[in-house]
């Protein structure tokens, strides 16, 4: 846990056997984190967009400052759109895990928001279709909508 710093976005670089490939994680611990409490999640895809040009982090620092926001940890990857289904499992299968099993979390799927835009924002929706009870809110930016994506909704 040392390894990360509060206040700051952090690059972790995890294994994905599902993807067959390294991902790295974006990881941003709140300035007033602690192990004491738990932490509701916000998932990024395409995380470089929203910590770069969204200023996520910064924005979310304003609302829990205003005491508008619970207490969330962001986390923002880039997933592989060409293998969107094998990006979904790993989500559920791996990614979440190791962040769950990393930070002191909230198991259920109503403290966990997937945020996605264009191609990134029909994977994060996919995501939570493919697993409604882990991941039960989505918010999505000008998704990438198809003929696959309408027969899958």
């Amino acid at each position: 846990m040392s390894e990360f710093k509060v206040g700051k976005i952090n690059k972790k670089i995890i294994h994905s056997d599902i993807l067959n490939r390294d991902v790295t994680l974006s990881v941003y611990l709140p300035e007033d984190y602690t192990n004491l409490f738990k932490y509701q999640l916000i998932f990024c895809f395409d995380g470089l967009d929203f910590f770069r040009f969204g200023r996520i982090q910064r924005i979310y620092e304003q609302l829990r400052e205003e005491q508008s926001i619970q207490r969330a940890i962001i986390v923002g990857f880039h997933p592989s759109g060409s293998r969107s289904n094998l990006t979904i499992k790993a989500m559920g299968k791996e990614i979440l895990p190791y962040i769950d099993a990393t930070f002191p979390t909230y198991k259920v799927g109503n403290t966990r928001l997937l945020i996605g835009d264009s191609l990134a924002g029909s994977i994060a929706l996919m995501t939570a279709m493919t697993y409604p009870t882990i991941f039960s809110r989505v918010a999505l930016l000008s998704p990438m909508y198809n003929e696959n994506i309408k027969k899958k909704i």
